[in-house]
């Protein structure tokens, strides 16, 4: 990116004036998308020959086919996860409060700005038992160490709280389950 920087108000005056008058002026901010092209033809380049590594292999053709999610999808998605379960094996409280906190906070926002009253009530529900949950641990801080797989069981009871699909939330307050 080349922009020439001015100092006082005249040089920017006569920036804006050259800006507009002349196309061929030095003066004109040139930004180089050539080089952001560059990197997205670069990651296209690399995706073919992907799909085409990919297009060698029987189980990869006979899983698109079934599911119908493309090849290198499968593999995308087969790397977030390998990514993800690297950041849980050496990263695990960073990871939980992300699943705990970041997700649900962008679901809270979204029913602020809503008037979905389900989608508000599935909402404070989850913030509600993860409340419990957290002030549990804080009274009991054993209990983490006592029950195996403690941090996994937390992060799948999250995620399953959380997921609008399952409703569990609202059926447990519903039927005075809490």
């Amino acid at each position: 990116m080349v922009i020439k920087s001015s100092t006082s108000a005249a040089s920017s005056e006569s920036f804006t004036k050259s800006k507009s008058s002349s196309p061929s002026s030095s003066a004109i901010p040139s930004i180089k998308l050539s080089s952001m092209n560059s990197v997205f033809e670069q990651i296209k380049q690399a995706d073919k020959k992907l799909d085409t590594i990919l297009s060698k292999q029987a189980l990869a053709l006979k899983l698109e086919r079934k599911s119908g999610i493309k090849k290198t999808q499968m593999v995308y998605g087969l790397a977030a996860l390998l990514g993800v379960f690297v950041l849980y094996r050496f990263a695990t409280n960073f990871v939980i409060s992300v699943v705990l906190l970041a997700y649900p906070l962008i679901l809270s926002l979204e029913a602020v700005e809503g008037h979905d009253k389900t989608k508000d009530a599935h909402i404070l529900s989850y913030w509600s038992i993860i409340a419990i949950i957290q002030l549990t641990e804080s009274i009991f801080p054993f209990v983490r160490r006592a029950v195996p797989f403690y941090n996994l069981l937390k992060l799948a009871l999250a995620v399953y709280l959380y997921l609008p699909q399952t409703k569990v939330i609202i059926f447990s307050f519903k039927n005075d389950l809490f």
